[in-house]
């Protein structure tokens, strides 16, 4: 299975969407920061994973007192995982871990109730009792939300602690200072009397807790499950998210796909993110487009929908299909390696390197932004070129954006940006343009990012245009117009 480097979460929206998550539980927290994607060979237990969030968001939506009722137990519980290794281990148990212990088996319980009052049946969920261990912290059966150590566990013990009280009264009713130094010296062995007592029954009961620690563990790991998959369902009911299709064909079909925090952005500043769909077969598929065009919002997009199938969750997109995927492998303009020593284009190469060692591993997504651009453009075409010829043979999704022309698209998917394609510059007046304070807002709103299936077309020149639009000083612009056309 293949893991996602932290800079790709934040990138392409994932940490975004993990915050929109409703989690409950501490170990949920932990849990969503170290996902992995199911991998081909657990098609089984991702298709499982989203036949438990259906029923889970049908719970949500029409039987909102089981939401409550289950939310109101999990936000209760306490990551004591800790104590587990030490009851595993046989590190003797204070007061504090005991209580932990106690109160989470009284959480269990108060789950496994809810789950038998409500008739719920999730696949592969079934959390073991433990009766037997809330009924060796609590023998008094008081069935009270705290601990100590009881007169219950040792007959001596209760004696010593008798005798302590008695001994503490009589202190209280002495005047005689001698007397009273006596008997706080009397005390104070019973006093020690009572800690060797006690540090003794933590130790048997250390001893006798450790045969449940990995029923223990096995429950925790349970809570954690149900905790993301009820967030899970919650955020699909919030956004409005589909559970995708898991096909055993060689296609990935996106409809109306959608990126809520890049949404959330363009909100902000009084846009929207405009909806893009694309169906991708295995071999290369190029995407082409101006810069500004939008090209590095769908590729992210793409991987943030993809992503989120293959990890087990519903998509921001009317309709998804798609396999399991052995690994997902971005190439994007924020390459970490720069800031390790590697040059911009270094750093690329050796990202490029990794992505074409996987694509011979196995079936996989490759996204590629803008490939090459951290050398000359004559340069760079003949990589883009190599490597869209490379890939277009292999058995992997591969995806690659370019502003370069002349690129060989022989038997190679196209999609293009549609852009300012439909924009008639010439009815726009340079005088207005520049005198307006919000060019580029303005450009976004007449940026079309739809995208459209082509055949060795042309990459789109939208450069020019958009210098004449956002108002590039006038002479600075003849020039390039001058170069432009010879």
């Amino acid at each position: 299975m293949y893991k996602l480097k932290k800079e790709e979460i934040r990138d392409i929206g994932l940490n975004f969407v993990f915050s929109q998550m409703k989690i409950l539980t501490p170990m949920g927290r932990n849990r969503i920061k170290n996902l992995e994607i199911f991998g081909k060979d657990n098609k089984e237990k991702l298709l499982v994973e989203f036949s438990n969030i259906s029923y889970c968001l049908d719970n949500i939506i029409n039987r909102k007192e089981v939401y409550t009722q289950f939310a109101s137990i999990l936000s209760k519980i306490k990551d004591i995982s800790g104590t587990i290794t030490n009851l595993k281990n046989q590190r003797t148990l204070d007061i504090v871990e005991l209580y932990e212990v106690k109160l989470f088996s009284y959480y269990v319980n108060s789950l496994i109730k809810a789950v038998h009052t409500n008739n719920i049946s999730i696949q592969n969920f079934e959390l073991e009792s433990l009766n037997d261990v809330y009924a060796l912290l609590d023998p008094e059966g008081m069935k009270l939300p705290t601990f100590m150590i009881y007169d219950d566990y040792c007959e001596n013990l209760s004696k010593i602690r008798k005798d302590k009280k008695r001994l503490e009264q009589e202190i209280r009713n002495e005047t005689n200072s001698d007397l009273i130094e006596k008997t706080l010296s009397k005390r104070r062995d019973l006093v020690y009397q009572e800690e060797i007592r006690e540090q003794e029954i933590r130790k048997e009961l250390t001893k006798k807790l450790g045969h449940f620690a990995y029923i223990i563990e096995k429950d925790i790991n349970l809570i954690t499950y149900l905790d993301l998959l009820i967030a899970k369902a919650k955020l699909a009911k919030d956004y409005k998210c589909n559970c995708p299709k898991i096909t055993d064909t060689y296609e990935i079909h996106l409809d109306n796909m959608n990126n809520p925090y890049f949404n959330s952005i363009l909100k902000e500043k009084g846009s929207s993110y405009v909806p893009v769909g694309l169906k991708l077969q295995e071999g290369a598929t190029v995407i082409t487009g101006a810069n500004m065009g939008g090209k590095s919002l769908t590729l992210k997009t793409l991987l943030l929908n993809v992503t989120l199938a293959q990890l087990g969750f519903f998509v921001f997109a009317d309709y998804v299909s798609l396999p399991v995927l052995d690994y997902i492998y971005m190439i994007m303009d924020d390459l970490q390696s720069v800031n390790r020593g590697l040059s911009s284009f270094g750093a690329e190469i050796k990202a490029l390197d990794e992505a074409i060692d996987l694509s011979l591993s196995g079936r996989g997504l490759i996204v590629m932004d803008e490939l090459a651009r951290g050398t000359n453009p004559q340069e760079g075409k003949a990589i883009v070129n190599a490597v869209v010829r490379f890939l277009n043979d292999k058995d992997t999704f591969s995806v690659i954006s370019t502003h370069y022309d002349s690129i060989d698209l022989k038997d190679v998917v196209q999609y293009r940006v549609r852009g300012l394609k439909n924009i008639d510059f010439d009815k726009l007046s340079v005088s207005s343009i520049s005198e307006s304070s919000s060019n580029h807002e303005l450009l976004q709103q007449l940026m079309d990012y739809t995208l459209e299936k082509c055949e060795d077309e042309a990459v789109p020149k939208d450069a020019l245009n958009i210098c004449k639009f956002l108002g590039l000083n006038q002479e600075l612009y003849s020039i390039i117009k001058k170069y432009y056309e010879e």
